[in-house]
């Protein structure tokens, strides 16, 4: 998952072709969308037809500091289609950051229900405590709804949700369905389920993300009740990394009555013949016995377990540890596995989890889908690359795939249009992707430069922006040979000229201490922190989202802007930076480029890694 903040994108979401304009379109231009002078992404030299999402913006921010509205909502318009996720329970300040959504030309609004942080559920409940509030969800969606079509926007701005399939104690399928209904009953006809639960207390972040099992059984299952019956669009996410994975999820479809009655038939032939070698093991286990118990001449040999004084001696019963006393086998005090026994420990449970998406028959309305152990037919196989035909594709039951955490392994998104889509990929080298990618981050820094604030705090956000631009090329990086060596030379660079620009910030700030007293109350004041009460009213949002949209696309100016920026020239450009990392790399991996011809089989170049 690409978890970049202010105008990088963290997940990245597969569309049918046969998919509704709103969610098909690439790029659109209108009055009202904003015409932001930043660089096309990474994402999008890659790929030109996953649709985006950003990270999580929590909609109070929006609403108490003004400052935060155009670094939080910028994109360019390179990057279209692209959903803004926000986080919230507020009815009133979801709908004043949907508004504010429409109106930068987000193509999509969507409300997370699904972080399982801890300390996000328990700030204000949002996130996937949600959940547990189906009502308060039902109330925010009619809001943002509301806000959206308020802003003239609802034809091309969708309103979305992102959930999981329960927290806490919901363990049930019809209490995810329920919430699923209330969801579709506030008059929101997309739903983007994260395939598993989460315990709000108990588990970290990260455990959330693996430990609950997988279960997109349950999201197919939606799917085929609830989509042709209600109009609802279900996509899946969850475990999802490779471009396989997501094509064979995109076939998945309701299962005809033969392939019922001869799956059926497999699986009972499965358990029978499963029964016969289970009741043959026995068998041969109580002749074996047999056998060595009239080769000693007695029941009870020497190694007779009930004749041995450590399981019990004469009395036959097991004997305790004596108080006080280990087993000679335990592990002394303080002792621990190492990490790698660790990281084995963890990857053989995890690896069971996942294989659970090869499941075929599930409950309710029998659907089927290929184990992604096996990967689906080469995308020259059907009348488009990587997709079904258009009468078959009618039968598909997801209208996407979300992938998440496996977007850092950006580099396999490189084949990402021609292996899901059929089209056409832009196949660019790995070289040429990070140049034409670095050729316009420049703006990224001026932008960070620019903004509001005392001279220290421009250099504060532009320290943070250089490091932020340079991520998607370490993500670019990954699983090619000697990109250990390649990233960390980067990522060292940038870094020792991030400690200088703080250095300098620190030195601006002391010398100038009267500005940078007044510069919080400023701040403040132009925020409304203190004088900005929630709104009452969608009507009230919207037209406090229409002000703060004009006012955040006004250009900034000041002596203090002219004061940061004349620090620009005592760094090396990022471009620089990267070339020079770029020079201990192999040049063969660097110009490796995904595969163009429509008949080539499933690529997948992060293999190996150093």
């Amino acid at each position: 998952m690409m978890e970049y903040t202010d105008h990088y994108f963290r997940k990245v979401r597969f569309l049918r072709d046969d998919a509704p304009l709103l969610a098909a379109r690439s790029v659109r231009s209108t009055p009202a969308a904003p015409r932001c002078a930043l660089p096309p992404q990474m994402a999008r030299v890659l790929t030109k037809r996953t649709r985006l999402y950003t990270e999580m913006v929590v909609s109070s921010t929006l609403w108490f500091n003004a400052s935060a509205i155009a670094p939080s909502l910028r994109f360019s318009e390179e990057q279209h289609p692209v959903a803004l996720q926000l986080g919230g329970s507020d009815p009133m300040l979801l709908a004043h950051a949907a508004a504010l959504g429409a109106l930068w030309g987000y193509d999509e609004i969507n409300l997370n229900c699904g972080c399982p942080s801890e300390r996000v559920a328990s700030s204000g409940c949002f996130g996937a405590a949600m959940m547990l509030e189906p009502d308060t969800v039902k109330r925010c969606c009619e809001a943002m709804i509301a806000a959206v079509e308020a802003v003239g926007l609802s034809g091309r701005c969708a309103v979305t949700v992102k959930c999981r399939l329960g927290a806490d104690d919901m363990d049930s399928y019809a209490e995810f369905r329920a919430f699923a209904d209330a969801v579709a009953a506030a008059g929101v006809y997309h739903l983007i389920v994260h395939s598993r639960k989460c315990w709000l207390a108990g588990l970290s972040t990260r455990d959330n993300r693996n430990v609950p099992p997988l279960r997109p059984e349950w999201v197919l299952r939606l799917a085929a009740e609830a989509g042709p019956a209600a109009g609802l669009r279900v996509s899946v996410n969850g475990q999802v990394r490779t471009m396989w994975e997501a094509a064979a999820l995109l076939r998945a479809r309701a299962a005809t009555p033969a392939e019922v009655a001869e799956t059926e038939a497999k699986a009972a032939a499965a358990k029978a013949e499963a029964d016969a070698a289970a009741a043959a093991a026995d068998k041969a286990a109580e002749a074996a016995e047999a056998a060595a118990e009239a080769a000693s001449g007695t029941v009870g040999g020497p190694f007779d377990r009930s004749s041995s004084p450590t399981f019990g001696g004469r009395g036959g019963e097991a004997s305790e540890p004596k108080p006080g006393k280990r087993p000679s086998d335990a592990p002394g005090p303080g002792a621990k596995r190492s990490r790698k026994d660790r990281e084995a420990a963890k990857a053989v449970r995890f690896g069971r989890l996942a294989a659970s998406t090869s499941t075929r028959v599930y409950d309710g309305p029998v659907v089927w889908a290929p184990p992604l152990s096996d990967p689906p037919p080469p995308p020259a196989s059907s009348s488009a690359p990587g997709a079904l035909s258009s009468s078959a594709a009618a039968g598909r039951l997801l209208d996407s795939v979300m992938v998440g955490r496996g977007a850092y392994d950006l580099w396999r998104f490189a084949d990402a249009d021609r292996a899901v889509f059929g089209a056409a990929n832009p196949a660019p080298s790995r070289r040429e992707a990070i140049l034409s990618y670095l050729s316009s981050v420049e703006e990224d820094e001026l932008a960070a430069l620019r903004g509001g604030g005392s001279a220290h705090m421009c250099l504060m956000r532009w320290a943070s922006a250089r490091v932020h631009a340079i991520k998607p090329v370490l993500l670019t990086l990954r699983g090619m040979a000697c990109s250990a060596k390649v990233r960390a030379r980067i990522n060292d660079a940038v870094h020792d000229d991030r400690r200088a620009i703080k250095a300098w910030a620190a030195e601006l700030q002391r010398s100038h201490k009267e500005a940078s007293a007044a510069a919080p109350a400023a701040d403040e004041a132009a925020s409304g922190a203190a004088a900005n009460p929630v709104p009452t009213s969608v009507e009230e949002a919207v037209a406090a989202a229409r002000r703060s949209f004009a006012a955040a696309r006004e250009e900034p100016s000041g002596a203090h802007i002219d004061e940061a920026m004349a620090f620009r020239a005592r760094v090396r450009p990022l471009r620089e930076l990267v070339e020079d990392g770029l020079s201990v790399a192999p040049a063969e991996a660097l110009d490796e480029r995904p595969p163009t011809d429509p008949e080539a089989p499933w690529w997948d170049p992060i293999e190996a890694r150093d």
